[in-house]
């Protein structure tokens, strides 16, 4: 049953998101630069744990944070963002149930979503900033 339920989310998430994640790493890192992040974006390293992990197809893995600072009515707040860019949406598809344990181990709060070759998570705000 809870694969069943796991499926439909990432079904419904994926109609609701084609087309809205950017289109490659570079366009990821633009993207969340403009928004005011401090960008990763590693094509070595991590996909190549990744491999050994068991998960295959990862092409990079881009990585931002951006630190809010506090004002007078809000405390201060980070937003961040965890990406990783699939060469094949097969390898991303099969990858998603690994990826979201890994996710929820980081942060309970996380929410994690699939868009084409993207499989990502992060805070609240990070998603939006990221679609």
């Amino acid at each position: 049953m809870k694969k069943l339920t796991s499926l439909l989310v990432v079904l419904f998430a994926a109609i609701l998101l084609v087309g809205c994640a950017p289109k490659n790493p570079e366009a990821a890192e633009e993207k969340l630069e403009d928004a005011g992040y401090t960008v990763t974006v590693d094509k070595q390293v991590q996909p190549g744990v990744y491999k050994v992990l068991g998960i295959d197809g990862v092409d990079a893995v881009v990585s931002a944070v951006r630190a809010n600072e506090a004002t007078e009515e809000e405390e201060g707040s980070i937003d961040t963002i965890y990406a990783v860019y699939f060469g094949d949406k097969a390898d991303a598809n099969e990858a998603f149930d690994k990826l979201e344990d890994e996710a929820k181990d980081k942060d309970e709060s996380f929410s994690i979503e699939k868009s084409g070759n993207w499989i990502f998570y992060g805070s609240e705000q990070g998603m939006k900033d990221f679609k």
